[in-house]
C-alpha cells in the first residue's frame, strides 16, 4: 500500500515595519512615513486618529496637538498579515505669536513692538525687513522705520522646532 499525503505550503508571515521623520512633528506640518516592507498588498494603517490603506512613502498632516499611538499591519500576495508595528507619535502645538499692535513712529522717535509669544518657552525670534530694527533676534526690538513697514516676527521653539509668525 501506496500513502500520499498532501502538505500545504506554510508561508511565513510578512513583517511590518515603518518610520516617521519626526524631527519638526509640529502641529499642521507634514510628516513622511516610510517602509522598507515588500511583497505587500494591503497596508492597514491605524494613526491613532483615523485609519488608511496607503503604500508608504507618503505625507500625513495632524491639526491636533498631543500623542497618537500609531500602528500598521500588513498582508501580503499569499493572504499571510503580520503582527501589527507601533510607534507613539508626540505632535507639538506651534507657539501662538501675536507681533503686537500696529504703532505709528515718528521720524526721529523709535517705538517699542510690543511682541509676545505663547506658551512660555525658550525661542529663536527673526524679525523680518531687518532695516530699521535695532536687532531682529530679539522679541520686543525697537523700531525705527524710515518708510511705512510691516515687520513680521517668526518664533521657533528650540526644543520642537515648531514655528509660526505674525505682522506689525
Amino acid at each position: 500500500d501506496t500513502t500520499f499525503n498532501i502538505i500545504p505550503i506554510i508561508h511565513q508571515n510578512p513583517v511590518a515595519s515603518f518610520s516617521i521623520k519626526k524631527d519638526t512633528a509640529c502641529v499642521s506640518i507634514p510628516l513622511v512615513f516610510t517602509s522598507a516592507a515588500s511583497g505587500i498588498n494591503v497596508w492597514n494603517w491605524n494613526f491613532g486618529n483615523a485609519t488608511g490603506s496607503t503604500a508608504p512613502p507618503f505625507n500625513r498632516t495632524y491639526s491636533t496637538a498631543g500623542t497618537y499611538n500609531i500602528s500598521l499591519t500588513v498582508t501580503d500576495i499569499n493572504n499571510c498579515t503580520s503582527l501589527p508595528a507601533t510607534d507613539v507619535l508626540v505632535i507639538n502645538p506651534s507657539p501662538i505669536v501675536n507681533a503686537g499692535p500696529d504703532k505709528i513712529a515718528y521720524y526721529g522717535y523709535p517705538v517699542t513692538l510690543d511682541a509676545s509669544v505663547l506658551p512660555p518657552s525658550v525661542y529663536n525670534y527673526l524679525w523680518t525687513p531687518s532695516a530699521g530694527l535695532s536687532a531682529t533676534n530679539i522679541l520686543k526690538p525697537t523700531a525705527l522705520p524710515a518708510v511705512n513697514t510691516t515687520y513680521i516676527l517668526q518664533a521657533e521653539d528650540v526644543n520642537t522646532h515648531c514655528k509660526a509668525t505674525d505682522a506689525v
